[in-house]
């Protein structure tokens, strides 16, 4: 039929004013009760506060992922720093333990350090 629009589709993400706020515009057929078309219905809904909302949101998330990335930094440097001078003693426990005598100094020597150099996480 002349003067009608079949599958009229509006899709936006929002317009901004020259004010700064955001709009979303949504525009449908105006039809009468024969089903013509005979306008349209053009309206504006103040979006402004979900703009924001979203921009902020994706502001914190971006912070997020930069402070995470600090913090897997941090803790790669530190387990370096502290399993560096663990593995030097557990050098020094076996080089001790081959040269120390007697049995009570043997047990001595065997349990002080090698747990620690054991666990994957300490």
């Amino acid at each position: 039929m002349p003067g009608e629009f079949c599958g009229l589709k509006n899709r936006s993400n929002g317009n901004r004013s020259r004010s700064g706020a955001w709009y979303l515009r949504r525009i449908l057929p105006y039809r009468n009760e024969g089903k013509r078309i005979e306008g349209i219905v053009v309206t504006f809904v103040d979006i402004t506060h979900q703009k924001e909302a979203a921009a902020a949101l994706e502001h914190a998330r971006l912070q997020a992922d930069s402070a995470n990335v600090a913090k897997s930094r941090f803790l790669a440097a530190a387990s370096h720093d502290l399993r560096q001078p663990l593995q030097t003693l557990v050098l020094l426990q076996e080089l001790l333990a081959k040269v120390v005598v007697g049995e009570k100094a043997q047990k001595l020597v065997a349990g002080s350090i090698k747990p620690w150099a054991a666990c994957p996480e300490c």
